[in-house]
Parts: C-alpha cells; sequence; structure tokens
C-alpha cells in the first residue's frame, strides 16, 4: 500500500489542489496529516464569517493559525420582528438595544485584534447588519446578508428562494407574483440608522488594511460611527464603503453629506491608497417612501460640492478613486487648483447627474474637457471613466492610456457625440501616442438598474464590490411596482 508521502511531491500538491477546490466539507481531511491539515487549515481559515456568538472561543481557535488569515468578516444578526411590527420604524428602546449589541461585538473585535501584528498585505475586515426578520417579511427577493445566501446549493439564487416559488399573501406575493408593496415606512425600518456612541475607547488596530461595508448591509452606518473605526485603523490602505443614499432629503444635506465631508477630510488614514464609495439605491424604495410619507426624497441625488471639493484634495495622494454617486464629477474638477498634481493617482472614476439624456450637451462637452486638463496633472494615469447610470439609460465616458494604443471608449443608450475641443484636450493626455476612439449605442431595454449600467459600461471592477454587483443585477430582475 503507497503511503502517502512516498508519492512524488508534484503529485501530493495536484491531489491537495484538487481537493481544497471544495466549498464544504473539509475540516475532516485535516487528520490525514500534518500536509494535509496546512493546506485545509489554510483554505479553511483564509476567509471567517463571524456571528458575535463566535467571538468569545475566536481568539484560542485561531491563534497559532493567524497568519493564514486573510479576511474576517463580522456578520451581527440583530433580534427578529413580528409582522405586526414589519411595517413600522423601530422604537427608541429596540433601536438602543441593538446598538448596544452592535457595539459590543465591534469592541470584542477590535480588542482581539488590537494583539495581531500586521502579517504580509494585512488583513481585510467586513462589517454588516442584519435583522434575520429583513427578508423574511417585504423584501424576500433582496440580498441583506443572511445566512446561505452567499451559497449556491442549486435550490435557488445563491440562497435566495427563486421568486416563482414565494407565496405569502400577507406580505404581497401570491404564486411566485408580487401583487402589493409595502409601505414607505416598511422601507425605513429597513433603513435604521446604526450611531455607535462607544462609551470605551476602542484599541488601536495595526493588522487591518482593508476595511469593507458593502450594500447588503441595509442599515445605516452613520458616516460619525464610521469615524471611530477609521481612527482605531491607523494601517489601512484600501476602504471599500457602500452606504444607501439616505431617504430624507435634509438629513442628508445638514448631516450626511456634511459628516461625508469631514470624514474625508480629517478621518481617511494618511496612508490610503484605494478609496471605493458606491452610495446605492433604488428607485422603487424612493417611489414608496414619496408616496406613502411625508418624506420626499430626491429621485436623482444632488450632491454637494464641498465633499466634491474635499475628496479632490484628498485624492492627491492616493492611487485608486472610485466614487459612485455620493460626489459629482463636476464639483471634482471645479475644485481643481493650478498648483496641485495628483502624483500618484493611476485609476479615476466618478458619477456625474450631467450624463444624462436630458442634459444640453455644451455640458457634457464641458465636463469631458475638465476631466482632460485634470488628467494632464495626473502623470501616473492609466484609466478615467466618468459614468452614469439608472433603469433604461446609461451612459460612459473611459479612457484607456495604454502604452501604445491610447483609447477613449463612450457607450451611451442615447446619440452623443464628442466635440472637437474635447477631444483636443484627451490627445493632449495620451500624447505623444495618438488616441483611438470607439462609439458604441447601448439598448437601454437591457439596463434594468444601475448594475447593468456598470456591467454593460464596461466599468473598472474597483468601482463595486463584484458580489454587489451581483446583488444589483439580481434584484433589478423583473423590478417594479406592481
Amino acid at each position: 500500500m503507497l503511503h502517502w508521502y512516498s508519492l512524488a511531491r508534484e503529485l501530493r500538491l495536484a491531489i491537495l489542489g484538487i481537493l481544497i477546490r471544495q466549498n464544504h466539507g473539509l475540516a475532516p481531511y485535516a487528520t490525514v496529516s500534518k500536509e494535509w491539515q496546512a493546506a485545509i487549515e489554510k483554505k479553511i481559515f483564509r476567509r471567517l464569517k463571524l456571528q458575535p456568538s463566535c467571538l468569545h472561543d475566536f481568539e484560542s481557535m485561531v491563534r497559532r493559525r493567524r497568519g493564514v488569515v486573510k479576511h474576517i468578516w463580522l456578520d451581527i444578526q440583530l433580534r427578529s420582528y413580528s409582522c405586526r411590527s414589519c411595517q413600522d420604524l423601530e422604537s427608541c428602546s429596540w433601536t438602543s438595544r441593538n446598538s448596544l449589541m452592535i457595539r459590543r461585538a465591534i469592541t470584542k473585535l477590535f480588542s482581539i485584534l488590537s494583539t495581531w501584528d500586521l502579517v504580509d498585505d494585512g488583513l481585510s475586515l467586513e462589517l454588516s447588519v442584519q435583522s434575520p426578520s429583513d427578508s423574511e417579511h417585504w423584501f424576500k427577493t433582496n440580498y441583506l446578508g443572511a445566512d446561505g445566501e452567499d451559497r449556491n446549493d442549486g435550490t435557488g439564487v445563491y440562497g435566495k428562494k427563486a421568486a416563482c416559488t414565494i407565496h405569502d399573501p400577507k406580505h404581497g406575493w401570491v404564486d411566485g407574483r408580487q401583487v402589493a408593496v409595502p409601505d414607505g415606512y416598511a422601507v425605513l425600518r429597513l433603513f435604521e440608522k446604526i450611531d455607535l456612541r462607544f462609551k470605551e475607547e476602542l484599541p488601536e488596530v495595526h493588522a487591518v488594511t482593508k476595511l469593507v461595508l458593502r450594500r447588503q448591509c441595509r442599515r445605516r452606518f452613520v458616516p460619525r460611527a464610521l469615524w471611530a473605526l477609521l481612527d482605531k485603523l491607523p494601517r489601512l490602505k484600501h476602504i471599500v464603503y457602500e452606504p444607501w443614499r439616505v431617504l430624507d432629503r435634509t438629513v442628508q444635506e445638514l448631516q450626511y453629506d456634511r459628516d461625508y465631508k469631514n470624514m474625508i477630510e480629517a478621518h481617511l488614514p494618511k496612508g490610503i491608497k484605494k478609496i471605493s464609495l458606491f452610495e446605492d439605491f433604488n428607485e422603487d424604495y424612493i417611489t414608496l417612501v414619496r408616496r406613502t410619507t411625508c418624506l420626499q426624497p430626491d429621485l436623482v441625488r444632488v450632491a454637494q460640492p464641498a465633499v466634491g471639493a474635499a475628496l479632490a484634495y484628498r485624492s492627491l495622494d492616493v492611487e485608486e478613486l472610485y466614487v459612485s454617486f455620493m460626489v459629482d464629477a463636476q464639483h471634482f474638477f471645479e475644485a481643481r487648483q493650478p498648483s496641485w498634481i495628483w502624483t500618484s493617482l493611476q485609476t479615476l472614476v466618478l458619477t456625474s447627474p450631467l450624463l444624462a439624456p436630458a442634459t444640453n450637451h455644451r455640458k457634457i462637452s464641458g465636463l469631458l474637457q475638465d476631466a482632460g486638463e485634470a488628467a494632464l496633472r495626473m502623470p501616473g494615469l492609466q484609466i478615467v471613466a466618468l459614468w452614469n447610470g439608472g433603469k433604461r439609460e446609461a451612459c460612459g465616458f473611459m479612457f484607456r492610456k495604454s502604452r501604445n494604443n491610447p483609447t477613449i471608449t463612450l457607450r451611451s443608450t442615447w446619440d452623443i457625440n464628442l466635440q472637437h475641443r474635447t477631444i483636443k484636450v484627451w490627445r493632449r493626455v495620451a500624447s505623444p501616442n495618438g488616441l483611438r476612439i470607439e462609439m458604441r449605442m447601448l439598448h437601454g431595454d437591457i439596463i434594468n438598474s444601475h448594475g447593468d449600467a456598470i456591467y454593460h459600461l464596461g466599468l473598472h471592477h474597483g468601482v463595486i464590490d463584484p458580489v454587489s454587483l451581483w446583488q444589483i443585477r439580481k434584484e433589478g430582475i423583473g423590478r417594479g411596482l406592481p
């Protein structure tokens, strides 16, 4: 009988490679040999999804395996709620108890990670908050981070029950069809804010170099809560922050946008090199809130110039910048000062509401020319993209400065042309290698959401987390109020 170690090393590695491609059921194989144990532990412990209840034993379980842990996802499950309250806002006491639960879990995890050293490229930390009830009542087809959503066992779409199988008349579903919708207060409950006020100062965590808050977390970490975390992550190099648009225009302008500006100016760690900010939205949510509550959220995001200006200045030291809907590219470029040079910037992707069919072509041309003038102050620039998109509409201007073949790609669901002055300034950016221009019309009927816009415009993968993009596109299929 052959012994494991009698096999050639190349063959052993090939066998282990096949084994660890499995996503589940690997743990028992770790007892075969130390070589199997090392390979399997590297796979199992590479990405960990933790509940607050796991934290008590977490440190003892991973102490000698810290070096193989690359991503920790703390998924905080809030208490369930009943049908009696699924269309009501949370009570103050309910919100207070939820906040306490969240605060304790984050404090515990930061206390554990504060003892970890920075290893190689560092650790990625992801946070999410949801109640199991969120997807049990009105939002059955939404991706909220619930257990099983990230698995595909053949019974549905990555853990979600196929819409055609849903039957819950009490919540508007009859034989696989949505025949009724919730009122706006059910939507607002889904987006309750998370306002953390830590009674004890969080310890610094030097092991974390990437922070992730994906759009599947509908609960809103207010910017001030995010400040408290950012201030304790001094080695942070990369942030992925995907908040949802605030469904109260006044709160958006007077609180959130002001605090976003402060966060950008004062709380992003100095060493950060990659910033991805994506403010998500859902046109149906906005319509429901406008229809059934006293709130009147904007149908089109109205960005504040001060936020764009703050980001323009902060980006002077970063390498990759992706900001969608939180700022208007026009404000970013208007803030540029004559002395500014983006010495490190390689990729710049921004949105602007000007890229819409109703906008005067002169304004669009002015935006593209301003972008070109700014690009001349970015010596290391490789990619620039300006885009906008929503249901049935998409427009994207992409410049790629490859070594021998600089290219502008213009894709849109309506007729749009580049003026001579626009082409002239971008030829200067491309110099001395010439400039190729590609133009392509898109069919609006394939754009069910801004996720589809991102996909069909061919935007860079850094715009949004790949799983988030997949979720938006899935949620957009068949979307529309009955």
